[in-house]
């Protein structure tokens, strides 16, 4: 039997790292639990399980990196659906049936697919 529980979280690097944490917080909803100390690596640690860190400048090209994608569930979809139309992102695919209920795919700021679903696969 495995000792791994659990995915733990996920850390993304990032181009910038204050437009990131916006878009996490303000269009996805997810709440910053933790920044890092000034003088330690840029660091924000969002209580939902997903860490950004500021990309070293040239690191990141193109859009997304080798993450596939990036899911939450959420408990309706609708307030995702409202705050990514305010913000103008553009739906990439969904709302659609999937394994996990009902899921929406859309891109954050540095090209990474985010999806978010309505259910849990059991």
């Amino acid at each position: 039997m495995s000792d791994v529980q659990h995915h733990s979280h996920l850390a993304l690097k990032v181009k910038n790292l204050e437009r990131s944490v916006r878009f996490y917080t303000e269009v996805v909803g997810l709440t910053v639990l933790e920044r890092s100390k000034p003088g330690a690596p840029a660091l924000v640690v969002l209580k939902e399980g997903l860490g950004l860190k500021a990309a070293e400048a040239g690191t990141l090209s193109g859009r997304g990196g080798t993450v596939d994608h990036v899911a939450f569930r959420v408990t309706s979809l609708q307030p995702i659906l409202a705050r990514l139309a305010a913000a103008r992102v553009p739906v990439a695919d969904g709302p659609r049936p999937s394994p996990y209920g009902q899921s929406v795919y859309f891109l954050d700021p540095d090209g990474n697919k985010i999806e978010c679903h309505d259910g849990d696969r059991q």
